[in-house]
């Protein structure tokens, strides 16, 4: 048994460790919450974890893991570039390429899982703030896509004038035009589907504001489960299938959506936490990046256009985009990424033992491999796409990068589920306590917390409360009594008092 607990973290990070190079010296900016305070000192404590189930023990210090640059192949230089002469975070660059080539890619191939053949569609979320660098990440990575769409715009809108112009009769015979765009922002999950039945088969939703996705109307209680499962079939490359009274049926095939949100994360915060995004399985289907808190940054020139690494991604896109068609083929994996793949399968597996280090992460684990297959299927097709029609396979050099990315996700998913929000939170109590030592008496009511905190970040009352639960469990901050005219004495409904051990004295 002792043996089998460690083998997901021993055979990840022997995955990870053949994948590092002199790339990953470069430092991963971004953020990690509100504070712009590195976390890794505070620990896991009791207060911390009231009223939190399925969380990870022991209690230790949250480690930010190392995003692996060098095992996204091909797409690394350009990445290196954006992490040193841009200077973004390395996690926003990667997952902003990565999403982009499972867009170029998606609509060519399908790859062969040890499940079954699955597209390479990848579901993408990135956490950080505003001024972090999304919208500058996606500018790189998607400008190919993106002035295909706006070449192909107006040639459609032309297209459409003239159909639009014929009679009845003339337009039975005439299909209307298809729709060309192949990025989109935000929507309804019945606004996804109505741009597939009018549009090309491979879209994406790429945006810097996915509040907007996850917070909009298609996230209300009436319509959130509609949305979750629509959103796992599109990624499973399942058949759309609705019939409404008064519509008739919606039937459409071989459809593949991927996705990158990104978002900050005080917006994030209560959908990461939402029950159903991970029990329906939608979290499940996400690769995350939360870069550390990004530092102060020298002012630097960059000019991608002069950039060869850059061109050279550019170049590549362009080859994709002219290769688009209705017909994939088949990825397969060679006999040595078969089997490296089947003892990464194995080593998932040992998550459901409630033992495991990565237990309450088993539905992120258990598709694992699949996550894996459909990044090195991207990876592969992205790295051959002059080969088009010439035939090549999914090595285990290939599996090997998919396992560093999908570890890199995994062991934030733990963050964000665990240690890191944890460490967070042990911060914000810090910093309360802090000040309210510094007022009068040590005295500070809730209401005042709100409007004279400290740093200003903890004048918010999500932070408030779970500062001050945190400082209760651990007797730093204790109610303050107050006597009545008829000297009786109650406890104080929103005044605390702090004090300076774990006592309480």
């Amino acid at each position: 048994m002792k043996a089998l607990k460690g083998n997901i973290e021993k055979f990840t990070e022997e995955a990870v460790s053949k994948r590092l190079g002199k790339n990953e010296k470069v430092t991963p900016l971004g953020e990690s919450g509100e504070s712009g305070e590195n976390p890794h000192e505070y620990k896991k404590n009791d207060g911390a974890n009231k009223g939190r189930k399925g969380r990870n023990s022991p209690i230790e210090a949250y480690n930010q893991p190392v995003y692996p640059i060098n095992a996204l192949d091909s797409l690394a230089e350009v990445c290196t570039y954006m992490c040193n002469e841009m200077q973004l975070p390395a996690e926003t660059a990667g997952q902003s390429l990565l999403g982009a080539a499972s867009l170029l890619t998606q609509g060519i191939y399908d790859v062969e899982t040890l499940a079954g053949v699955k597209p390479l569609s990848l579901n993408l979320l990135s956490m950080l703030d505003s001024g972090d660098g999304k919208s500058t990440a996606d500018g790189v990575a998607l400008r190919k896509i993106s002035e295909a769409d706006r070449k192909n715009h107006e040639s459609f809108q032309d297209s459409m004038v003239t159909w639009c112009g014929l009679s009845k009769k003339e337009k039975e015979s005439e299909p209307q035009p298809v729709a060309p765009y192949r990025l989109m922002k935000s929507g309804t999950i019945q606004g996804i589907v109505r741009s597939f039945k009018e549009g090309v088969s491979s879209q994406g939703s790429f945006t810097a504001e996915a509040a907007s996705m996850l917070a909009g109307w298609g996230m209300t209680a009436e319509q959130k489960r509609n949305t979750l499962a629509g959103l796992n079939d599109l990624w499973d490359g399942a058949p759309v299938s609705i019939v409404k009274q008064g519509e008739g049926r919606t039937q459409l095939y071989d459809n593949r959506f991927c996705c990158h949100w990104m978002i900050q994360p005080s917006a994030a915060r209560e959908s990461l936490h939402d029950e159903l995004l991970s029990t329906i399985g939608t979290w499940p289907r996400f690769l995350v990046a939360w870069p550390m808190p990004m530092k102060p940054r020298a002012y630097k020139e960059f000019d991608p256009e002069s950039s060869s690494a850059v061109t050279t991604y550019w170049k590549a896109c362009g080859d994709l985009l002219n290769s688009q068609d209705n017909e994939r083929r088949i990825l397969r994996l060679s006999d040595k990424a078969r089997v490296l793949l089947i003892k990464f399968w194995e080593a998932m597996e040992q998550s459901r033992d409630p033992d495991s280090k990565y237990h309450g992460l088993k539905a992120f684990c258990v598709r694992g491999s699949e996550q894996v297959c459909r990044i090195a299927g991207v990876l592969a097709a992205f790295k051959n796409h002059q080969n088009k029609n010439a035939e090549f396979y999914v090595v285990d050099a290939d599996v090997k990068n998919g396992i560093a990315l999908f570890r890199y996700s995994l062991e934030t998913w733990l963050g964000i589920f665990g240690k890191r929000e944890d460490a967070e939170h042990q911060l914000w109590a810090n910093d309360l306590h802090v000040w309210m030592l510094k007022q009068k008496d040590q005295e500070a009511s809730e209401t005042s917390m709100l409007r004279l905190a400290i740093p200003k970040y903890l004048r918010s009352r999500y932070k408030r409360d779970v500062a001050l639960e945190i400082l209760r469990g651990q007797g730093k901050v204790k109610q303050v009594v107050d006597t009545l005219p008829n000297g009786l004495m109650h406890l104080s409904r929103n005044v605390w008092k702090a004090v300076y051990d774990d006592r309480g004295r």
